[in-house]
């Protein structure tokens, strides 16, 4: 599943890439991506049958966004995260793809408010708590969302926000944990070189 996710978002992306030599002005371009880096804090560390994973988490990852009208847009979002465990001998990884829609607010500020929500599907797997066969399990996630931006230049921006984020029972090793998270967010986005026109 984590290598489907991958190659998914890889093609996504290539096909964005071989439009961008088409010209185009800032003000009009609709479609962008950004890059971040996160740190999640659980609201209840999770503990599977013999261990206990770390409250704290690490996840950075890509979106690839369309913006519909000057203050309405809907991003395609990937996300890859890593859980410690309290041994330290096991790590849960967890890869996700959400669909979100934002809402931005002009203010006449030096910052641009927004906020948003959105729900997917996120995939985790174990090298295994109690064997030695890796365990995988799929389960429904939704956030919400609140952040700023802060424009650098006409096409970048620096973007930092706050999420909650939630997940349905999720089984590894015959035991169904329910990880929601606190997840503090800082990155860039940048306009994609394609000119749309009404």
């Amino acid at each position: 599943m984590l290598r489907q996710l991958r190659k998914t978002i890889a093609v996504l992306l290539c096909g964005v890439c071989a439009l961008s030599t088409i010209a185009y002005a800032a003000d009009d371009a609709r479609v962008y991506f950004s890059g971040y880096k996160g740190l999640n804090l659980a609201a209840e560390a999770p503990k599977t049958l013999n261990d206990t994973l770390q409250a704290k988490s690490r996840s950075f990852g890509g979106v690839l966004g369309f913006r519909l009208y000057d203050s309405v847009r809907l991003e395609a979002q990937f996300t890859e995260k890593s859980y410690d465990s309290s041994s330290d001998t096991n790590e849960v990884r967890a890869a996700s793809f959400l669909l979100n829609g934002y809402y931005d607010f002009d203010l006449d500020l030096p910052v641009y408010p927004y906020i948003g929500a959105g729900a997917g599907f996120a995939s985790f797997q174990t090298p295994g708590f109690t064997s030695s066969q890796p365990r995988t399990d799929t389960g429904f996630v939704y956030q919400l969302t609140g952040g700023l931006k802060y424009p650098v230049e006409d096409d970048l921006m620096i973007t930092g926000s706050y999420n909650y984020r939630g997940t349905a029972d999720i089984d590894l090793e015959q035991t169904d944990f329910d990880y929601s998270a606190h997840e503090l967010k800082i990155g860039v986005e940048y306009k994609l070189p394609i000119l749309w026109e009404e």
